[in-house]
Parts: C-alpha cells; sequence; structure tokens
C-alpha cells in the first residue's frame, strides 16, 4: 500500500527483461500479501505495451489467468523468440480452456522449439 509501489514497479517492468523482471515480481508475489496480486493486475491496462506483457507474464507465472491471458495472446505477434517462450510457457501455467485455440495455432510455428512449448502449454490447459 505504499503509494510508490505502483509507479516503482511499473518503471522496473518497463525497464528489465523477463528475466529480471520476472524474478524480481515473483519475489513480490512471494513476500506481499493479497493486495500485490491487485498492484500487478492493474497494471495490465498501462499504456505501454512492454509493462502491460511483462505484468501478464507475471500473474500467468503465477497462475493467475483472467485477461492477462487476452494481453499475453496480443503481444505474441511482435514478442522475439525468447519472449514467445516465456508466452506460451505462461499460457499453459494458466491452463484457461480460452488460450487452446490460440495454442493449437502455434503448432504450426516455424520454430520446432515453439512448437513444443506450445504442445507443452495445450496439454497443461486440456488436462488441469
Amino acid at each position: 500500500e505504499h503509494p510508490y509501489a505502483l509507479p516503482a514497479l511499473r518503471r522496473f517492468l518497463q525497464k528489465t527483461e523477463w528475466g529480471v523482471g520476472g524474478a524480481a515480481s515473483f519475489l513480490l508475489l512471494q513476500e506481499g500479501d493479497e493486495n500485490t496480486v491487485l498492484l500487478i493486475q492493474s497494471l495490465l491496462s498501462d499504456p505501454q505495451p512492454k509493462v502491460r506483457l511483462q505484468a501478464a507474464l507475471v500473474l500467468a507465472m503465477w497462475g493467475v489467468g483472467g485477461e492477462a491471458f487476452l494481453i499475453l495472446q496480443e503481444g505474441y505477434s511482435k514478442a522475439d523468440r525468447i519472449t514467445k517462450e516465456k508466452i506460451l510457457e505462461a499460457l499453459g501455467k494458466t491452463a484457461d480452456k480460452k488460450s487452446i485455440s490460440f495454442l493449437v495455432e502455434r503448432l504450426q510455428e516455424g520454430e520446432p522449439t515453439l512448437r513444443l512449448i506450445a504442445a507443452a502449454a495445450l496439454l497443461q490447459c486440456l488436462y488441469h
């Protein structure tokens, strides 16, 4: 509930890449209270696409779906390969049935690694 928490988290997600940002955000979720998830969820409507995507990744990796899956799907086409891998992995962690058609489409990717991660994520969505 600190007044600088949201701006600090926003700046951090905007300026860091997934590895560092993800680790720090996980730590924040582990050490924080129920307001921490709400804080990160508020960043899903941030005007900066990178902040929205990073927040959606953090929430999805934590297992919180909701509107995060839409942001992940929207960000996929513009993402680099490593971020695409993280997006597919995150969609699997949410195990949201709404991601099934998106993941099935990803089975046609040209990159074998992306197809493999999409298949694993699809299995998580189907059998969770």
